[in-house]
Parts: structure tokens; C-alpha cells; sequence
């Protein structure tokens, strides 16, 4: 890791944003679950989204905010309600919600960007949620990071947040985020909410770019249990309060910042997948020797997505057969005398067969909270990195009574 990460001021780390968290009357225990990012200045956003086919309110409204403005003020968060398959009363309860904050702040309500996770299918408490903005707006500061974090959680146990700094052309730049999810995830997206936020003067492309590439190894390389929710955001703001010197940055200092965002991104990410639902184990799959990047990362999902796999691992039965078997199912060349396969190091597998380790010392290699599979498919030099979690049976108790 290049860059120190730290977690004290979170998505506020930046100069220039701040935060609040207050109860909009969304969660049935009356604690917060709405959280007010807001920018001092103006501020270049870029998001990515949920591929899923049914996406929420917040997303539709948030993907046509960023088509039809340059710059973006602020971002409204809420746990508790999804605001997803709402039709159109979900969509005109995000618009008056974008509204009530502009008005609130003062700027255009298409600078307003949403973001909302919990059940799918109910509605918003909108005037209950306006009612609380006067509070929010109120409450604004860079000492809420924290709080903020803990306000969009729902299966979550515990907040996510953190930041980073890289001295740029001279100058010291910032780079601060949260977010929320344990469970629902899968990428394309990886139910996840992430705000980053940076000071640096970035040009709207460049933040883009820089986004989708840091998303690619990070959020978008993570999964619990399969499933794309309906509502995964990540939105990045830069206000260019850091003031750089040079005005537009050079592109060597976008790549140091690009580390720097990939940095914080990565460590969100893991965060996320170590709170999995019921989760007891972080599983990180290492493929190396694939034809293609492409290819070893539909190697490395397949393993990682694979439900015998994740439940072997929480058994601690390191049933390398299920490794292979998921490995053959994927849509990819192989050549089976060619494949190794390894668990914390201990080897399972090599030329494609057992490679005669002992069972009780396979197994042992198991009795730790961090699990490493590596796998080299020895056709290539294509390599992916996937993170997952085990599979429990407090996973199932946690999702079969998620309303009540």
C-alpha cells in the first residue's frame, strides 16, 4: 500500500464538503437514516450504477442529474426504503426530495444527486424527509463523517469510511468516502452506496476515467452473495478547493491521484465484503495464468460466486473439487493438466489433479478469518483479484426475515 489510510473524517476528509446525519422517519427505531452531503463550491460529479434492469428511483433521477448538469452541489442519502419499482410516484418523491434540498442550500435541484437503499417496493416518507432537511442543513459539518456513514446502514454492523492524501504539483490534495453494504451485492455493481469525495481541480473526463478504473478493481470486484441490487451507486465529487498552483493537473500527477482514489476505493471494498451478512471469512481469489485479464476474471467470479465453494469455506473443508468444478462451468478455455490451485498456500491441486496433501493439513489452512485461493490456469499472463465472503447460515436467518 502506498498511501496511508485513515478514517477519521471519511467522506468530509476533503476540504470544502460537509456532512450531517438526522432521522427523516424512514427506520421503524427512529435513528438516523438520512445523511446531507453538501460542497461549499461547485463540484465536478461522475457516478456508476447498478446494471440492473429494474433501477431504483434515486438512480434514474441521480444518471439524468449528472446528463444534464456540469456541476453538482450536493448528495442526499437515505437507509431504511430503497425507493426501487415505486413507478412513477417514486420518481416524483426523488424529484421534490431534490428539490426540497436545493431549496434548502440554495443552488438548481438538478445539482442535487440521490442515493437510497433498504426495501424494495416501499415508498418514501418525502414530507417527513423534508421536514427533517431545515434540521440537516443545520447540522452541516466536517466533524459528521461518522455519523453519516452509521446513518445508511442497514444489515451493515458497522460503518464504512476512508480517506487519503497525495501531494500533487506541490500541493497536498485530499481524498475522503463512505459507504454501506453487506449483502445484495454482486458486481456490475457490486445493496452498496459509496460517496467519494477529493479537493482536487479535475477536469470532469479525467474524474470520470479515473473513476471507472478504480470502480473496476474495487467495487466492481467484490461480491456476498450473488445478487445485483437494484439501487448500487458510487458517486465522486471534486470541488477543486485544494487549490492546485498549475491550475489543471499534468498527467503524471493523475495517475498519483488515481492510486490515491484507488487506495480508498479499495479499502471501502474490502470493508464492505468483511461485513458480509453472516459472514465469518474474507476469501480472496488470486488468479494468474489466464489467456486474458477478461478471461481470468470470469475465472476468479466463478469461483468466488460459487455457493459450494463459499459453504466449503465456512466449513473450513477445503474441497478443492468444488474450486475445479466451478472453474470448468465458466465460459472459458482451459487446459485441465495445466491447473494449480492453492488455499493460504497449502497446495490442493497441480497439473489438474490432487496435488497429495494430507485432508487435516488442507483443512487446517482454513481455521483462518482471511483465505486466500490462488489459482493459476498456466495458459497465459491474464490476472484478476476477486474478494467474497463464506456462505452461513446466519446469512439465511438474516435475509429470510429482512421486513420483519
Amino acid at each position: 500500500m502506498k498511501f496511508k489510510i485513515t478514517s477519521k473524517h471519511g467522506v468530509v476528509a476533503a476540504k470544502g464538503f460537509r456532512v450531517s446525519a438526522v432521522s427523516g422517519g424512514i427506520k421503524k427505531s427512529g435513528q438516523n437514516d438520512m445523511a446531507l452531503l453538501v460542497s461549499e463550491g461547485p463540484a465536478h460529479a461522475v457516478g456508476i450504477f447498478t446494471s440492473n434492469r429494474l433501477p431504483a428511483a434515486p438512480v434514474q433521477v441521480s444518471r439524468e442529474h449528472l446528463r444534464t448538469s456540469s456541476v453538482h452541489r450536493a448528495v442526499l442519502l437515505n437507509a431504511g426504503s430503497a425507493n426501487a419499482c415505486t413507478g412513477q410516484a417514486g420518481l416524483k418523491d426523488a424529484s421534490r426530495l431534490c428539490a426540497g434540498v436545493a431549496e434548502s442550500i440554495g443552488c438548481k435541484s438538478r445539482e442535487v444527486l440521490l442515493a437510497s437503499t433498504g426495501v424494495i417496493g416501499t415508498r418514501l416518507p418525502v414530507n417527513r424527509m423534508l421536514g427533517a432537511l431545515p434540521q440537516a442543513v443545520g447540522r452541516l459539518s466536517r466533524k459528521n463523517g461518522l455519523e453519516a456513514a452509521r446513518s445508511i446502514m442497514t444489515t451493515d454492523t458497522v460503518p464504512k469510511q476512508a480517506e487519503t492524501s497525495v501531494v500533487i504539483e506541490g500541493t497536498r490534495v485530499r481524498i475522503g468516502g463512505m459507504a454501506k453494504g453487506s449483502g445484495m451485492l454482486h458486481p456490475r455493481m457490486a445493496t452498496m452506496l459509496a460517496v467519494i469525495t477529493t479537493d482536487m481541480r479535475i477536469g470532469r473526463k479525467d474524474l470520470h476515467a479515473g473513476l471507472k478504473t478504480a470502480g473496476a478493481g474495487s467495487f466492481n470486484a467484490i461480491s456476498i452473495d450473488g445478487q445485483t441490487s437494484t439501487n448500487d451507486t458510487v458517486f465522486l465529487l471534486a470541488n477543486g478547493a485544494a487549490g492546485l498552483r498549475t491550475g489543471q493537473p499534468g498527467l503524471s500527477a493523475c495517475r498519483d491521484f488515481l492510486e490515491a482514489l484507488t487506495e480508498v476505493m479499495d479499502t471501502l471494498a474490502q470493508s464492505i465484503v468483511y461485513d458480509g451478512e453472516g459472514a465469518g471469512k474474507f476469501i480472496e481469489i488470486q488468479v494468474q495464468g489466464g489467456r486474458s485479464e477478461p478471461e481470468a476474471m470470469i475465472a476468479a467470479r466463478a469461483i468466488g460466486d460459487s455457493l459450494l465453494v463459499k459453504t466449503a469455506m465456512h466449513g473450513e473443508d477445503a474441497n478443492w473439487g468444488r474450486i475445479l468444478q466451478s472453474l470448468g462451468a465458466a465460459d472459458i478455455k482451459l487446459a485441465p493438466n495445466k491447473i494449480k490451485v492453492k488455499i493460504n498456500r497449502v497446495p490442493l491441486v497441480s497439473r489438474g489433479v490432487d496435488a497429495g496433501t494430507p485432508w487435516i493439513q488442507a483443512n487446517r489452512a482454513l481455521r483462518s478469518r482471511q483465505i486466500t485461493i490462488t489459482v493459476d490456469l498456466g495458459v497465459g499472463r491474464g490476472r484478476a483479484r476477486y474478494r467474497t465472503c463464506d456462505l452461513s447460515s446466519k446469512y439465511v436467518e438474516i435475509n429470510a426475515a429482512y421486513r420483519s
